[in-house]
């Protein structure tokens, strides 16, 4: 698996995925007694106008791209973890058969930068 195929895989199964499942807990609470505040949420979003369903989808698919850069920054190793002068590196490695690959090589195009 090359880089640019991992972080398209992580967009579409975690960033797509939780945008699509939040809208529909909004449209539709799951569940036989969902928390008060997802039918609070609920009961707003479904009070709005289809335009403003659509910005609140906007909205959430901006907060998963920020929250989904924010964790390639620190799995590229350009946002700290660490609050010590002597901070410790991170490497995500594939594997798949005999076959391994560094995906936050440093000296390769950053996770971060291919969102």
């Amino acid at each position: 698996m090359k880089t640019e195929d991992f972080v398209q895989a992580v967009k579409m199964v975690v960033l797509e995925q939780a945008v699509s499942d939040m809208i529909e807990n909004l449209e539709e609470p799951p569940g036989r007694t969902p928390p008060r505040e997802l039918i609070q949420l609920s009961s707003f979003y479904k009070g709005l106008s289809h335009q403003n369903q659509e910005i609140i989808k906007k909205i959430l698919i901006q907060t998963a791209e920020m929250s989904l850069f924010g964790m390639f920054c620190v799995l590229d190793g350009v946002r700290a973890i660490e609050n010590i002068e002597n901070k410790g590196t991170l490497e995500l490695w594939y594997r798949n058969g005999e076959e391994t690959f560094l995906l936050n090589d440093p000296e390769e195009e950053f996770l971060h930068d291919l969102i």
